[in-house]
């Protein structure tokens, strides 16, 4: 009899797993500004830094360590690189990418992603960002805030769509499968 009992909490403690690598990835609302670039030696607007904020938690009942988080790019326009960051005081500290980064058990840790989506150079695409081009010039930046990504949702949700459709969210794991999701927005 003790032999059965013991075999049930075996079966019942493996099949109490949520997920497969115990590891949890939820997009969650960014409250940061997307940024506009402008190219003042071509006299276009050249890319759209979106914010992307990730919870990552940590459901196992040991240390949970990932390279790197990436982002992939497989719109048609596409993009460079990305930049990470944690919010520490309600200001977002730039990590590196390539250091192991560690969440303990039954903990979470949140990361901000900004993107660095290209931008056609058409008159048509160029013309959806018509309205910044005169703050641009007249303060002589060539980086400017344009607001949250709710704000560019109700102004211009086909461009945020056009931008980010297909895209991913690539978390690089030291060991183990790597972990895709779809970007959402």
């Amino acid at each position: 009899m003790s032999k059965f009992k013991f075999i049930v909490f075996v079966i019942i403690l493996l099949g109490c797993k949520s997920t497969k690598s115990g590891i949890e990835i939820i997009q969650i609302d960014a409250n940061h500004p997307i940024i506009l670039k402008y190219s003042k030696k071509h006299n276009k607007f050249s890319r759209l830094k979106i914010p992307l904020k990730l919870k990552i938690y940590n459901n196992s009942f040991k240390q949970y360590s990932f390279a790197s988080i990436r982002y992939e790019y497989n719109s048609i326009f596409g993009g460079i690189t990305e930049d990470v960051y944690i919010e520490k005081n309600k200001k977002l500290e730039k990590i590196k990418n390539n250091k192991r980064k560690y969440i303990n058990l039954k903990e979470s840790q949140e990361y901000v992603i900004y993107t660095s989506h290209r931008l056609d150079s058409g008159k048509k695409f160029q013309d959806k960002f018509k309205s910044y081009i005169n703050l641009i010039k007249n303060k002589n930046i060539d980086t400017l805030n344009i607001g949250s990504i709710n704000e560019l949702k109700s102004n211009n949700k086909d461009l945020l769509k056009l931008l980010t459709k297909n895209d991913s969210i690539f978390i690089n794991t030291w060991k183990g499968k790597d972990i895709t999701i779809p970007v959402k927005l």
